[in-house]
């Protein structure tokens, strides 16, 4: 399965088929799919933000079709509000919170 994740991450960071907005669905229901197979808060954790991470990348990306990186932003949602539900401490709903404002300033700029 790790192969089928790191496939359809390239395929979603790069925007390598732009007009199949599919492939972000099955980057993320793939993502579940992995965080739900974790046992430990981290780990689920480890993989939520691997997926924001690349979105937010997509995102800011000028060289990818600009419809592709809007799709993205539409869709980070679903795994920023999982890793909220991850987010025990303080320290962990700080860095949701850092996120957030990162992408409201990144999405403002480069969309």
């Amino acid at each position: 399965m790790s192969f089928k994740f790191d496939s359809i991450e390239r395929s979603v960071r790069y925007g390598l088929h732009p007009n199949e907005p599919t492939i972000v669905t099955s980057y993320l229901m793939v993502s579940e799919r992995r965080v739900e197979s974790r046992q430990t808060t981290e780990e689920k954790r480890d993989i939520l933000y691997r997926v924001l991470v690349t979105l937010l990348n997509t995102i800011c990306d000028t060289y990818i079709q600009l419809h592709w990186r809007q799709h993205c932003l539409n869709c980070i949602h679903k795994p920023l509000l999982a890793i909220e539900g991850y987010s025990c401490s303080e320290s962990d709903k700080a860095e949701v919170r850092r996120f957030k404002y990162e992408l409201n300033m990144l999405g403002a700029y480069f969309l």
